[in-house]
């Protein structure tokens, strides 16, 4: 016999046992103390009848029960896995997509420090292009008030306008010509000679 079969039929003689005691408290109550043999025995037939219907309803009843429980206790154990799974791929997701935000950001800064890098760059190349031209207007124009005499044969400069030359280089030998005058030790002004071309150059000197 198994424990369980034990426990069950004890159950059994013990519901049987009081209820065979509550049957006939009752009827001795609604016969008024009267017992006959006949009745003695059929009541003993009945009650055996239905102790045993009772015991086979007891057995299905205790097996439904814990079949139904154990059902009931693995479909709560299966939706709690399912949460948690649900649970687990919901913080999957939410990481991969920090991960991934993370990743986007990070190359967008870093375009962003390529491009003012390289900004940079071609501003500097600007200022040094601007740098060597306006040196190089001042050599020109220094080199041209030099030969000129300093602007004062041709009036500060004017003579290159009319060769031409740009309005920023003019500007530039009027500063220089202010300088120079601000000078104490500025050179004397070379005489005035007619500019000898290469063309007359080439032709004989008579005593004219």
């Amino acid at each position: 016999m198994d424990p369980l079969e034990r426990k069950q039929n004890a159950l059994a003689t013990n519901f049987t046992v009081g209820h065979l005691c509550k049957s006939r408290c009752v009827d001795k109550i609604n016969d008024g103390g009267d017992d006959d043999d006949d009745d003695d025995d059929d009541d003993d037939d009945d009650d055996d009848d239905d102790d045993d219907d009772d015991d086979d309803d007891e057995g299905c009843n205790a097996s439904e029960v814990f079949i139904r429980l154990m059902m009931e206790l693995m479909m709560m154990t299966t939706m709690m896995m399912m949460m948690m799974m649900m649970m687990m791929m919901m913080m999957m997701i939410m990481t991969i997509k920090s991960l991934v935000t993370i990743e986007e950001e990070e190359d967008e800064k870093k375009k962003k420090k390529k491009k003012k890098k390289k900004k940079k760059k071609k501003k500097k190349k600007k200022k040094k292009k601007k740098k060597e031209e306006e040196e190089e207007e001042e050599k020109v124009a220094r080199e041209i008030l030099l030969r000129i005499g300093y602007g004062e044969r041709f009036g500060d400069g004017k003579e290159i306008r009319k060769r031409g030359r740009k309005r920023e280089n003019v500007n530039i030998g009027e500063k220089c010509i202010k300088e120079e005058r601000n000078e104490k030790t500025r050179p004397p002004p070379p005489k005035l000679v007619a500019p000898v071309f290469a063309e007359n150059a080439a032709l004989p000197v008579t005593g004219e």
